[in-house]
Parts: structure tokens; sequence; C-alpha cells
């Protein structure tokens, strides 16, 4: 029997490990984005496309999302891998810190707070309104969800709520707000 508090101490949390995991995660992501970070520079120098030096700075360095000059289709889509890259250089640290039990409430915790910094946000920093869907303070909420149920995985507690939430067609429920009541509800 595991409830929240018992979850073991996993290997990755270990400050090797932790190392360990930023390399493999460099090895993966970066060799084959700075290829392509390459290719439209060189497409850039020649003119081929519009760019601007902030925009190979923000990309390169993965704050696409917070610059708020960004214009280039070219580039514009590094925002997601910005957002990534900010969750998986913080995330470890948090989980190393706080261990698995209050990394739990952590998430929790983010997840109810994040309505509130998405409108603070918008009132504070009008400037940026344009970014509140992209920028990493923003919308932690959808990542600490996956980090909330990657914690939780294998929990009893939580595998009973689970399978009662899809024994009462949750799925099917889901199915039928995306495709038919949110479209019709978005008509004017």
């Amino acid at each position: 029997h595991r409830d929240l508090h018992s979850f073991p101490t996993r290997r990755s949390s270990d400050l090797l490990s932790i190392f360990n995991f930023y390399v493999r995660r460099a090895l993966r992501i970066w060799p084959a984005f700075y290829v392509m970070l390459a290719t439209v520079v060189l497409l850039g120098v020649t003119k081929q496309i519009p760019l601007t030096k902030g925009e190979v700075v923000s990309a390169g360095l993965f704050f696409w999302n917070y610059y708020p000059h960004g214009t280039t289709w070219f580039l514009g889509h590094t925002w997601s891998l910005a957002v990534e890259e900010q969750f998986y250089l913080i995330w470890p640290l948090v989980l190393k810190l706080l261990g698995v039990s209050r990394a739990i409430w952590f998430a929790i915790g983010v997840i109810a707070v994040e309505p509130m910094i998405r409108v603070a946000n918008y009132f504070l920093v009008p400037s940026m309104r344009g970014h509140i869907s992209i920028m990493g303070h923003t919308r932690a909420d959808s990542l600490m969800i996956g980090a909330l149920v990657a914690l939780l995985y294998g929990n009893r507690r939580f595998q009973s709520l689970i399978e009662r939430l899809f024994a009462w067609n949750l799925p099917l429920a889901g199915a039928v707000w995306i495709f038919f009541l949110s479209p019709i509800l978005e008509t004017k």
C-alpha cells in the first residue's frame, strides 16, 4: 500500500543523474535545433528571408516565448521548444530540492494558482498580452499536470481515481465536449 508520502526517492533526483539528464537532453535536442537555426541564419544573412539579430538570439537561447519583437515565421515555432527547455531546466531541480512528496504538492499549487497568474500578467504587463499563451510562467499548469501524473503514476489511490473517472465514460464526455459542444459555444 503506497500513498502520497511513501513514494521512493528516485535515482533521477540525484545530482549526478540530474547532470546526466541535462547532458542527454542537450544531445537529443540541440544538434538538430542548431542545424535548423544555422540554416535559418544563413537564409537571413543572404536576404532570402527577413530575420533580426534579436530573433536569432532569443531562439538560440530558448527564450523566444518572452521576446516581444519576434515576428518571423521561420523561428516563431521555437516558442514551444523554449517552454519545454525552460521546464526541463527548472523541474529536475525542483524535484531534487523538494523531494517527490513535496513536489506533488508544489505541482498541485502551480495548477491551482496558474489562472490567477495569467490574469495578473494580463493586467500588469499589457505589452505581453499577446504572449500569455506561450510564456513559461503563464502556461506552467499544463506542464505541471503532466509532471503530477508522472509523480502519481503507480499510486493506488490515484489509479483508483483514474479507473473511476474512466468508468464514467470521461473520454466520451471529453470527445462530445471537444467536437460538439465547444464549437457550438464559440459561434456567435
